[in-house]
């Protein structure tokens, strides 16, 4: 058996989840055989860290404000009426900024919600179809119960594929390019397993197994563009983590 290398060890990924997330989250998914809820969860923990600590860096690099002839104009005194005019827009400004804020945030928590529900439908039917070849080769299922499992995997896929609606934002585009990829990959296997039945060539099946180690990077990739997106849109910590527990648990 071969050697396990060090930054395979638990003791590693541990310490690069708390010195820089990115690269501990990456090796925790790679080598340790955690669960997929635990390892959900502590991408998420680490996500939210990671952030916090970005945004921080971010804050603590402002420059100072500098003070020019403009900003000492703006200062001048007005009068009373021009004052109340002056109050009365800002606050009719910030009163449409809200509601504006407001209505992005209940359009993305909609987008979400039609995309994170077919990427679960499509892991479902991912693992349905996993298992069956697992009990194939075991013994437990017969090629005919293998092969058409298949073929409902790449049935319900491919109707998935067209479920995903328009995003309007770069980050809702990446978020909807990583659930498309995962799906592209599961139908892929679906296509390549059926191929290997039909014509018993390995290539297929190796394609197949190729495909199949890319699934958790996939997966990984979904969870951290959802954060994004969800992000950009005006979510809250607060309001991203009451989203997102509900599937960590």
């Amino acid at each position: 058996m071969e050697k396990e290398k060090f930054y395979q060890k638990t003791w590693f990924v541990i310490l690069m989840l708390i010195v820089f997330a990115p690269l501990g989250i990456f090796l925790m998914w790679k080598y340790k055989t955690w669960g997929k809820a635990a390892k959900i969860i502590v991408t998420v923990i680490f996500c939210f860290v990671f952030i916090g600590q970005a945004r921080g860096y971010a804050g603590g690099n402002k420059e100072a404000p500098t003070t020019d002839t403009k900003t000492v104009a703006a200062n001048a005194p007005v009068s009373s009426a021009a004052q109340a005019v002056t109050s009365q827009a800002t606050a009719s400004k910030e009163e449409t900024k809200q509601a504006d804020n407001k209505a992005n945030i209940e359009d993305a928590k909609k987008v979400d919600t039609q995309m994170w529900d077919a990427i679960l439908s499509a892991e479902q039917s991912y693992q349905q179809m996993i298992d069956a070849v697992n009990k194939g080769s075991q013994g437990e299922a017969d090629d005919l119960t293998v092969y058409d499992t298949c073929k409902d995997t790449k049935s319900t896929l491919s109707s998935l594929q067209l479920s995903f609606p328009s995003t309007g934002s770069d980050e809702g585009s990446d978020y909807q390019m990583a659930c498309l990829t995962y799906i592209a990959n599961a139908n892929i296997i679906a296509d390549d397993i059926i191929k290997y039945m039909d014509k018993s060539e390995m290539k297929y099946l190796s394609d197949a197994k190729d495909y199949i180690g890319r699934m958790d990077a996939s997966t990984l990739d979904i969870i951290s563009k959802r954060m994004t997106f969800l992000q950009s849109a005006g979510l809250t910590d607060e309001e991203i983590k009451a989203i997102v527990s509900p599937e960590s648990k």
